[in-house]
């Protein structure tokens, strides 16, 4: 897709999207940029002006294919765009990736493209082990294929692997919490260690580097937070996922943001700012709809808000429907409740829903009440039933 040669870079596919966020990226990084697209011009005036913003010189040429079959570098980078687009949507997809090995070392954005989409993949049906081992594969290869272990797109893959590590983190035990929580220091610290040496060598990061970074970040605290580890302030993973947000939508990265955006709501629905994680979730959910997002749109559907008017409180009280005791939960005992079912203790919860430990007691008592049972066993067994809980 970009090839840097000097101070010269050529871009294939640089008008919109993906394309032309490399594109502005080698400008920002002081390169001329050619750009080859079947757009036509206009289409990629913006990226255009971009770059001429960033006091580079550009051109611009407008290719017909129309006639043309794809050679076959091409036609694998394409396959490699469909696996992402397959991830996206919950499809299957894993049996490219044998495919599509053999060309990470011809093309690194090949390897970037594909392994990304497997660890989605292999990460969305529980086996993350096989992602991590994806991950890794993707890294020696590309080491070899850059000649550095500190590229950039090794922000991206670390950002996603931190992602499921997090999801994992949600329903496991204590004891491997703590050990999940560990082994994201690994990807955070390697995303870090990117970063470092590229300022170092007195490279500027591009939006798409900075984008994947601030996800490192969210998905980082979200990791700690998940797992109980460190005291993250709901304040600090609000801002974390605030600015992955903006980042992506910068980038231009639609089904990012809308990713990023969804994780924002969960964490202000923790923090028990129903409306603003409602109105988060209610745009993520649009755009997951729209690009027939099914993972994304699994997500959302466990944050348990509906998308009535006001995307608040109460639309997450009605999220599902159980029965007659279901009306009565409150967001908060809701909340609680999904915890209890996940296996945390009165203090685990607090520290996921940045409240007491007595306050979490006091509203795991009225759950009891409210579901007629007495222990918390009874409780979950009853809430699963009625379709409270998954």
């Amino acid at each position: 897709m970009g090839r840097l040669t000097g101070r010269a870079a050529i871009v294939t596919g640089g008008a919109q999207g993906l394309g032309a966020g490399i594109a502005v990226g080698f400008a920002q990084e002081g390169a001329d940029v050619a750009i080859f697209d079947i757009a036509p011009a206009e289409t990629a005036k913006p990226v255009l002006d971009a770059i001429r913003a960033a006091g580079r010189r550009t051109v611009y040429c407008s290719v017909d294919v129309s006639d043309a079959d794809p050679p076959p570098l091409g036609e694998v980078l394409l396959a490699a765009v469909g696996m992402c687009v397959s991830a996206g949507r919950g499809q299957p997809a894993l049996d490219l990736l044998v495919h599509l090995r053999p060309w990470w070392e011809r093309d690194g954005q090949i390897a970037v493209l594909s392994a990304g989409a497997a660890i989605d993949l292999l990460g969305d049906t529980g086996m993350l082990e096989e992602a991590v081992g994806v991950h890794d594969d993707a890294v020696t290869c590309l080491e070899e294929v850059w000649g550095s272990s500190s590229f950039p797109a090794r922000i991206r893959l670390s950002a996603l692997v931190l992602a499921q590590l997090a999801a994992a983190a949600a329903t496991a035990p204590a004891a491997e919490r703590r050990l999940l929580a560990a082994r994201g220091e690994r990807f955070s610290g390697a995303a870090r260690d990117v970063v470092e040496d590229q300022r170092r060598l007195g490279r500027r990061l591009g939006v798409e580097s900075d984008a994947w970074l601030a996800r490192v970040e969210a998905e980082g605290a979200r990791l700690r937070w998940t797992c109980g580890v460190a005291a993250e302030s709901a304040d600090s993973l609000v801002a974390g996922w605030v600015a992955a947000v903006t980042a992506f939508e910068r980038f231009g990265h639609v089904f990012e943001a809308a990713r990023s955006r969804a994780r924002l709501a969960a964490v202000l629905r923790a923090a028990g700012r129903w409306e603003e994680a409602g109105r988060e979730a209610a745009l993520a959910r649009e755009v997951a709809s729209r690009l027939q997002a099914g993972p994304l749109l699994a997500e959302l559907s466990g944050l348990g808000m509906g998308v009535g008017a006001g995307g608040g409180a109460g639309a997450a009280a009605g999220g599902r429907s159980g029965g007659p005791a279901d009306e009565e939960l409150t967001p908060r005992e809701r909340e609680v409740l999904e915890l209890v079912a996940a296996g945390r203790s009165n203090r685990e919860v607090g520290e996921q829903l940045f409240i007491s430990a007595k306050t979490a007691s006091v509203h795991v008592s009225n759950i009891l009440a409210k579901l007629g049972v007495r222990s918390r066993t009874e409780a979950v067994a009853v809430a699963r039933r009625r379709g409270l809980v998954d």
